[in-house]
């Protein structure tokens, strides 16, 4: 049988990119997120400097790509209202963020996620793990707990698409995870300065120092999923 032609791909409208370093947060990148998808959702939301110069090659090539998305999407319309109804997507490859006031922070950011499982066409069942490095390039076995925070840098592959409800947009589905620098994700408050509490002199002084606990009175597990998914 012969191989099925990708039209996007073959028009370059599907490339590889491995992002600046960024800072995370709400990222599910050892444990899915299920809330909105039932087969999971590998995601993360990676914040940058657009003053940064290797921030601003990443945004020059999405926005290079969204345009010229919008040129093939137009020439493919089969008639005039058709190509005029082509148009971006509210969906952008990145965002500015803005604060509670909705007023600009001075970052960017952007959402790629992909999904953690699913069926082949002919039923099959299968998984992805998401693969997650090290600043040396070493893959990472143990559980880091990823917090907000964390420095990283993602593999993506962007791609264009199109549909008349949505636009023209570029999604970013999210391939491997490289950790410069970890927050873990604690889960809770293990510190006076957690909690914001000042040193107060001459009061009760402990001699020694309490396993952090949950809200049951047991022990933290190091990999406490329900904590974890409290976090976000």
């Amino acid at each position: 049988m012969a191989k099925k032609v990708d039209p996007i791909k073959e028009a370059g409208l599907e490339i590889k990119l491995n992002t600046p370093v960024g800072i995370a947060n709400y990222a599910y990148l050892e444990t899915p997120d299920f809330e909105y998808n039932s087969n999971g959702d590998w995601k993360v939301k990676l914040f940058f400097d657009p003053a940064n110069e290797e921030v601003q090659v990443m945004t020059d090539i999405m926005d290079k790509l969204l345009e010229e998305a919008m040129e093939y999407f137009t020439d493919q319309a089969k008639t005039t209202k058709d190509k005029k109804a082509v148009r971006p997507s509210e969906n952008t490859p990145y965002y500015n963020e803005t604060d509670d006031e909705d007023e600009p922070t001075g970052r960017i950011y952007i959402n790629p996620k992909s999904i953690a499982s699913g069926k082949t066409s002919e039923g099959e069942e299968w998984k992805r793990e998401m693969p997650i490095f090290d600043a040396n390039g070493v893959r990472v076995q143990e559980q880091l707990n990823i917090g907000n925070g964390t420095q990283m840098a993602v593999n993506l592959t962007l791609r264009a698409y199109y549909n008349k409800q949505n636009g023209v947009g570029i999604s970013l589905r999210l391939g491997a995870v490289q950790v410069i620098d970890l927050k873990a994700y604690t889960g809770g408050i293990n510190t006076a300065e957690d909690a914001g509490f000042d040193k107060v002199e001459g009061g009760f002084e402990t001699d020694t120092l309490a396993t952090p606990t949950d809200k049951h009175g047991g022990p933290v597990a190091e990999n406490d999923e329900d904590a974890d998914a409290a976090q976000y």
